[in-house]
């Protein structure tokens, strides 16, 4: 039992019924990969002199919550494909 295709039309008729667009998925990666990124650079501040630390422990902050918004939209994205699927049976 093979997980079963779903078209891109039915995708979208589920999201105009429950009425919300689309997410960016582009906008969502390029979220997770400059949280990510802003957290290492975050990371990296705290080692340093206590001036830079302050702005480390923000980049930290921000990155973690860039990071979880981009992995929320892809959980969103993916929970409504499930949705779809379920609807088709």
């Amino acid at each position: 039992m093979g997980p079963e295709a779903i078209s891109e039309h039915d995708v979208a008729e589920t999201y105009r019924l429950i009425g919300r667009r689309p997410p960016s998925l582009r906008w969502a990666k390029a979220e997770l990969f400059l949280g990510l990124g802003a957290v290492a650079c975050g990371c990296w501040l705290l080692r340093t002199e206590v001036a830079a630390a302050a702005f480390g422990a923000g980049l930290l902050t921000l990155g973690g919550y860039l990071a979880l918004a981009g992995h929320r939209s892809h959980l969103y994205d993916a929970m409504t494909r499930q949705t779809t699927l379920l609807r088709r049976r």
